[in-house]
Parts: C-alpha cells; structure tokens; sequence
C-alpha cells in the first residue's frame, strides 16, 4: 500500500502520543486485562509501542487477545 506519510512521527500533528493498547487473556470465563502505554496514528488508524515503530506498525486495534 502506498501511503503519503513523511514517516517522522514525532513531528507529526496527527500522533496521539497518550493512548494505551489493552492486552486480554482469557482463563475460562475470566480474563486477565493488561495496559501497556502505546501511541496512535489518526491519519491512518494503527498502533504501536513507540513513535519509531508507527509507520511499520500492523496493529490495528487498541485491544489484542492473547
């Protein structure tokens, strides 16, 4: 997919920096929820850990189950 993106996400206006991904693990009916710090796109909707792994980043979604 070719994207217009200047892959500098730090300087970005469109970088949400105080976002969280929530990673669930179920155990039967109960289910074990962790919060990790991440920092989001809004031009083009994914996730990451940091800023330097954005423009690379395959995680879509704020909630992963493991």
């Amino acid at each position: 997919m070719k994207r217009n993106c200047c892959n500098n996400c730090i300087e970005c206006e469109m970088l949400i920096e105080d976002e969280s991904i929530v990673l669930i693990k179920g155990h039967g009916f109960s289910e074990t929820r962790r919060f990790i710090p991440a920092v989001k796109c809004m031009r083009f909707g994914q996730y990451a850990f940091n800023p330097s792994e954005l423009p690379k980043s395959q995680i879509l979604d704020d909630m992963i189950w493991e």
